[in-house]
């Protein structure tokens, strides 16, 4: 999972110190170490994430129609 969400962010333009901290990577660089990324950058960098791969009205359907709520 880990592998594919890099590769995804990286199709995305995600930074590369935002998807490391998505992923909990630890920082490679000390300068990496300054500061942190903000729950507000995580979730603006993930709202880019491109997942055209997934079809979600199938996923939808499938929980509508689970008889598991």
């Amino acid at each position: 999972m880990r592998h594919e969400f890099t590769d995804r962010a990286e199709l995305s333009e995600i930074p590369a110190r935002v998807a490391n901290s998505i992923k909990g990577h630890a920082t490679v660089g000390v300068a990496d170490s300054y500061g942190s990324v903000s729950i507000l950058a995580q979730y603006e960098a993930l709202k880019k994430l491109k997942v055209n791969f997934i079809d979600w009205d199938r996923l939808l359907h499938a929980k509508d129609s689970s008889p598991v709520k």
